[in-house]
């Protein structure tokens, strides 16, 4: 589905994702219901930035044939896993309101199938106790084998840290400017699912 609005030098385009046909439909509305509302608040915070923005570039002089940019925020998702009851997604925001780039953040959500809740990471990792530090050293042997320029020091994730799901693993990631420069993107881990297996 699509939440869109144009005008007045602005523009809102933000697509999220719907079920539709699943065997239990009170699950399937219960998940719809869920992302419906978390598009339309993003929509709403979307709104009164772009307004803001649209509002200051009213007051900025422009310059001999310059056109003052259009003011935007879209959002696009990416489903990464559907598979054993559980369907994880993400949805991509990018705020772009002048200058030479916008920013872009990411709304993550893995949903249990049986029953249309929000999986935690700590669930999404099978339980396991030890599952921020078995992240933890995944991430730091990534930084070491790519040598990845960090702005600040990576120490620890949250034990609620945003995640998705793929084929092989549980993703985790860096925010933008969180700890690498805008240029790195948003620098993925995967840890495959076998590392949460319980020992003993």
């Amino acid at each position: 589905a699509t939440i869109e609005e144009t005008g007045d030098g602005r523009s809102l385009a933000i697509h999220y994702p719907q079920l539709s046909g699943y065997a239990n439909p009170d699950v399937q509305s219960a998940v719809n219901a869920f992302l419906k509302q978390e598009a339309e608040d993003q929509a709403k915070w979307g709104k009164e930035e772009l307004a803001k923005a649209a509002d200051a570039l009213k007051e900025m002089p422009a310059g001999d044939g310059e056109t003052k940019p259009e003011v935007s925020y879209g959002g696009a998702y990416t489903v990464t896993y559907n598979e054993k009851g559980l369907l994880s997604l993400y949805v991509d925001y990018h705020l772009y309101t002048g200058g030479a780039h916008g920013i872009t953040f990411r709304k993550p959500y893995t949903f249990d199938l049986a029953t249309g809740r929000t999986l935690s990471l700590k669930e999404a990792t099978g339980g396991a106790a030890d599952y921020v530090p078995i992240i933890n050293d995944v991430i730091r042997t990534h930084l070491r084998e790519t040598d990845l320029a960090l702005l600040t020091p990576f120490e620890t994730i949250e034990p609620d840290r945003p995640f998705f799901l793929k084929h092989n693993g549980v993703v985790v990631y860096f925010d933008l400017y969180e700890y690498a420069p805008y240029a790195a993107g948003m620098p993925e881990f995967e840890i495959p699912f076998d590392a949460f297996a319980k020992t003993g």
